[in-house]
């Protein structure tokens, strides 16, 4: 019985021991606590001043160096309007040429099939339109038919 008691008395004295060492480090975490909080508003208000300087400068006006002043006004009939509007189109992007028989494109077929099997069709359709420079439409037909 005396056996059991000195052992009971160990086991109080060294979770004793271990409450007191976990009390002195909860205390240095409130310390540090201080720090990280300072650490935070420091990297904090460098964000606001930040962001308060993108704003300012959206705010600006923008000041575009233009032929003509903002005091001309040129009178034009509607149809020069909308012929300089279909002109000012873009030509279409040349495709670039594919090596079909190529592994990149054999991997590239392969992980657009998986990418379909687990229903990420939008992703596939988008990796194949960078890949060869289609449009969605023919791009989508594509990924759905493999």
């Amino acid at each position: 019985m005396e056996t059991f008691t000195l052992i009971l008395a160990i086991v109080c004295l060294v979770f004793g021991i271990l409450q007191i060492i976990l009390f002195f480090k909860v205390w240095n975490m409130t310390n540090n606590v201080a720090g990280i909080k300072a650490l935070y508003e420091k990297q904090n208000s460098e964000m606001l001043a930040l962001l308060k300087t993108i704003a300012s400068e959206m705010k600006e006006p923008k000041q575009h160096n233009n032929k003509e002043s903002k005091g001309d006004i040129k009178v034009v009939a509607a149809t020069e309007i909308k012929k300089e509007s279909t002109s000012a189109q873009q030509p279409k992007k040349e495709r670039p040429t594919i090596d079909r028989s190529s592994e990149e494109y054999q991997r590239k077929i392969k992980k657009w099939n998986v990418l379909k099997s687990r229903g990420y069709i939008e992703q596939a359709v988008r990796e194949y339109m960078e890949y060869t420079g289609t449009e969605q439409n023919e791009a989508t037909e594509f990924i759905n038919n493999l």
